[in-house]
């Protein structure tokens, strides 16, 4: 393609007569950018026009916050770059960057000037082109702002949509008016949430309208002013588990190791654990009775009131009874499932039975795929990070590791991953141990030591069926971290999780496990690291002014900077139970296997070199995404300061 055509094919100078074209044309330099190397540099002049001939180049924002680079644009052949700088002299707003070899033509803002003030065709094509932006920016703000206070809750709106929801998005809907529902939200640009709205209102036209924090508050308060049924909804709970085994109810005589208060005592326990939204459930033994404890948002509670110590062993057999576990042997760890249907709702509780001096101790996690799969807008709040974090999950090929401690949330962030790619024309297969949510569209493969099956096995014959994403759920030898690796390798992509406490001791452990370099450098996508700290109930949070030694601490460990932000302390009402808090948040720390990343994995360097690879625009700490929570008033210092890790560790 000659100058002269490829300006002909750009939308700023096609309508110019064919001589202006080539005379435009013979003031343009040839520049050829190998990939890696930036056309221009966000914040330099705007002191010319690029025209890109072939190659590809990334147009890249830097976000102050987090210091991560944000691809925002992809442009190719045909397309300009620039333009826009040389209209507003303002610095360049992003970065340019060839992610393949390109060659471009470059005009100087001179003669761009002199075309503007010649060519007023020119002048009016770049006036459509800012009319085209100008257009959509005002959609998307053509938004009414009403006041609240002359609505009042309607009771069939407000039964269709639970309060988790309308706390969740800060929007509710507040009146059916003229074929539609009006929707008042704090943030009508929400477009997650306006989705879970209007599926819940079964396909209702909805109306967004902006409303104030403040008068939002106040309405919800009028909507959750009808007299609570906490306690019918947990006995109403109470009679409609149903306990399932093989697909068919476990009748309550299978039981006769219990009487009828074992039975009853045993559906309080796993009613009042689902609608507290406990994780566990711990029942142990001790002299004085039976403790019956639940995690809620991290922290063990205890449940009210004392179950007798000859209540133990038929409690606990109940629980074996409906796992199908051998309720005789009692000396030695056992491990079961329990499935439970709820009025529709499909429940797993995953038993662990230890032996203790006192008596057998049991732990049921509570798997609730309706709580527990969770969008990846709602799990990565921080808007850049979650561009960061979707584009690895949306990678051609490549393997992605999610890292942390155990309960951290890994398998959420996995299975969040599969939510939003999951697609009829792509097979995507798990390997878990063992399966903990059942996803619609998902072939899941279960192993274990029982079944003689582990995940290096299984995943080397998953490869010859063609699966084009593959979940393992944890890496735990260097068979499978291999396995895995040559699969993304092959053009297929992998999530798979790993035990370490940030993003780069994960490579560096992979090298040390025996990985090759040239395996790890070629197939590493990107690394997730996650915390969890506990959300700050939004009703009773309140300013707090902290001791200045916890600032100081938050300073050092590189949460906030010079400028303290406004922190806030949790203070306790019945909406959170007193607790202050309401629910967890995850927080992440991210590596992006850039170019420079990669290279510096292949030659095995050390930490220090591979973070400093990875520092232009490819990292974001966990202490950053911990100071994003902290300045938007998310979580509390003490939760921030426990969730990074210890020096040393």
């Amino acid at each position: 393609m000659t100058p002269s055509e490829l300006l002909g094919s750009t939308e700023v100078f096609s309508s110019l007569p064919p001589a202006h074209i080539d005379q435009i044309a013979a003031r343009l330099e040839r520049s050829e950018f190998p990939r890696g190397t930036d056309l221009v540099v966000q914040g330099g002049p705007g002191d010319a026009l690029f025209i890109i001939e072939f190659g590809k180049v990334g147009v890249f924002m830097r976000d102050e916050q987090f210091g991560l680079d944000i691809e925002v644009a992809q442009l190719g052949p045909g397309d300009c770059v620039g333009e826009m700088a040389l209209i507003t002299g303002a610095p360049r707003s992003a970065t340019v960057t060839a992610i393949a070899n390109t060659l471009a033509h470059k005009l100087d803002k001179a003669v761009f000037d002199a075309i503007l003030a010649q060519s007023p065709k020119v002048q009016r094509d770049l006036m459509k082109v800012l009319a085209k932006r100008l257009q959509i920016v005002s959609g998307r703000q053509s938004v009414p702002f009403i006041s609240l206070a002359k609505y009042e809750p309607d009771p069939q709106l407000c039964a269709l949509v639970p309060e988790a929801v309308v706390r969740r998005h800060n929007m509710v809907p507040v009146a059916f008016e003229d074929g539609g529902v009006t929707v008042a939200a704090v943030d009508p640009s929400n477009v997650t949430g306006l989705e879970e709205l209007r599926k819940l209102l079964q396909g209702m036209r909805l109306r967004p309208a902006a409303a104030s924090r403040e008068d939002f508050e106040r309405f919800v308060e009028r909507v959750m002013a009808v007299p609570s049924a906490r306690a019918s909804i947990v006995k109403a709970r109470e009679q409609n588990l149903r306990f399932l085994t093989d697909g068919e109810d476990i009748p309550a005589s299978a039981g006769a190791v219990s009487g009828a208060e074992i039975l009853q005592l045993v559906n309080q326990i796993i009613a009042h654990g689902i609608e507290v939204g406990a994780s566990d459930i711990h029942i142990e033994p001790s002299r004085e009775g039976t403790r019956v404890r639940f995690r809620v948002h991290g922290s063990l509670e205890a449940r009210p009131g004392t179950i007798p110590p000859e209540a133990h062993k038929p409690l606990i057999s109940r629980f074996k009874v409906l796992a199908k576990l051998d309720i005789t042997e009692t000396r030695k760890p056992q491990d079961g499932r329990i499935s439970i249907d709820m009025g529709g709702r499909s429940v797993d509780l995953r038993l662990s039975l230890i032996p203790t001096k006192l008596g057998q101790k049991l732990v049921a996690r509570i798997l609730d795929a309706g709580t527990a799969l969770v969008e990846l807008e709602k799990l990565v709040v921080a808007e850049k990070v979650r561009a960061a974090v979707r584009k690895m999950f949306y990678a051609p090929h490549g393997a992605v590791l999610v890292t942390g401690p155990t309960g951290s949330g890994k398998t959420t962030t996995m299975y969040s991953a599969l939510l939003e790619r999951r697609n009829p024309e792509i097979n995507i297969v798990t390997v878990e141990d063992p399966v903990e949510f059942h996803l619609d569209g998902v072939n899941q493969v279960e192993i274990g030591p029982t079944l003689g099956l582990d995940f290096s096995a299984v995943l080397k014959s998953l490869l010859r069926p063609d699966p084009d994403i593959i979940m393992v759920r944890e890496t735990r030898d260097l068979e499978t971290a291999r396995v895995a690796l040559q699969a993304g390798m092959t053009g297929r992509l992998v999530f798979t999780s790993f035990h370490t406490n940030d993003c780069v001791s994960s490579v560096v452990r992979l090298l040390e496990m025996g990985v090759e370099p040239f395996l790890l450098a070629n197939s590493l996508v990107g690394v997730i690291h996650q915390r969890l700290v506990r959300r700050i109930c939004p009703h009773c949070k309140a300013p707090f002014e902290y001791f200045p030694q916890i600032v100081e601490n938050l300073r050092a460990v590189g949460v906030i900077g010079s400028t303290v932000p406004t922190l806030y302390r949790a203070k306790g009402c019945e909406r959170c139970q007193n607790a202050g808090y309401q629910g967890r948040l995850a927080a992440f720390e991210i590596l992006v296997v850039t170019d420079p990343v990669r290279a510096a994995i292949a030659r095995q360097a050390p930490p220090v070199e591979i973070l400093g690879a990875a520092s232009q625009g490819a990292f974001v700490p966990l202490s950053r995404y911990l100071g994003f929570l902290l300045q938007h008033g998310l979580t509390a210092p003490g939760e921030v300061l426990g969730a990074l890790p210890r020096r040393g560790t």
